[in-house]
């Protein structure tokens, strides 16, 4: 009877401080700390052999993919990251250690008793930028523009790679027919090219409140771009109150990102990546 698998990932254009990279990725294993053991280890041989120096996970390919574990069992949001418990502990229990951490915030949401927003979105129009809804009948184009954005602005982040354009769309694909265009923003200059946006749903996993999820947000590099990703989480923020709901998740956060530090509120799960020297 199998108690665990594990996975030897090579993504070529991973690396971790300039050391040829190889990942652990599709992990499980019951709580037996003696199958984890094996596990992991076979993985790290594996890569030994093959000249790799560095070891990361978990991680099934790349950072747009599943990645990091809880550090409790998570799952307690739509889109959040899930794991038994005792998955951190194996992972340290053979010989990794944490090499960057996550968190997810909430707060309640609240109506905005000031015009602050409303003169931002003015302030950005007076430059040609404009902020619209997601057009859920022209799905692959909107997805291409929020691809683009992403592209761009996530290329210095910490262990970025590049994926293609359809491998992304295939992962927005089942979220087709939850999205809210009024929770998906896109702004644009006045060519129509794509600055920023902020994608959010609700959270189908809440029973007790009503609950929106703030899974990305993401804009250009530039002056152009500059401030605009925090106006997308404020508009959101006072959509999200008028329309109902209760509480505001941003969802899975590097601790190193103080951009989202505004209206970001208690942080109530953590996650953490692990690395390993061969």
């Amino acid at each position: 009877m199998a108690v665990g698998r594990a996975a030897a990932i090579v993504n070529p254009a991973l690396s971790f401080k300039n050391l040829k990279t190889g990942l652990v990725g599709i992990y499980e294993c019951e709580a037996d700390d003696e199958a984890a053991e094996m596990l992991l280890k076979a993985v790290e041989e594996f890569f030994k052999n093959q000249g790799f120096k560095y070891l990361i996970g978990p991680m099934d390919g790349s950072t747009w993919h599943k990645y990091r574990f809880a550090e409790s069992e998570g799952g307690e949001f739509f889109l959040d990251v899930s794991n038994p418990a005792w998955y951190p502990e194996q992972f340290l229990k053979a010989g990794f250690e944490p090499i960057a951490k996550y968190y997810s915030s909430r707060s309640a949401t609240h109506k905005s008793e000031s015009s602050r927003v409303q003169n931002f979105v003015e302030r950005f129009k007076s430059r040609g930028v404009t902020i619209r809804n997601f057009d859920v009948n022209n799905f692959e184009r909107e997805i291409r523009a929020i691809y683009d954005i992403s592209t761009a602005s996530f290329k210095g982040n910490f262990l970025y790679t590049q994926i293609a354009f359809e491998e992304m769309a295939a992962m927005y694909a089942p979220l087709k027919g939850i999205i809210d265009p009024r929770f998906v923003l896109i702004a644009e200059n006045s060519e129509k090219r794509p600055l920023a946006f902020i994608f959010a749903v609700q959270d189908m996993l809440s029973k007790d409140a009503k609950k929106l999820v703030i899974k990305t947000v993401a804009a250009i590099p530039g002056s152009e771009a500059r401030g605009l990703g925090t106006l997308l989480v404020e508009m959101i923020h006072e959509r999200a109150a008028e329309h109902g709901f209760t509480e505001i998740i941003h969802a899975l956060m590097h601790e190193s990102n103080t951009s989202m530090n505004i209206l970001s509120g208690e942080i109530f799960c953590r996650y953490v990546l692990f690395g390993k020297s061969l």
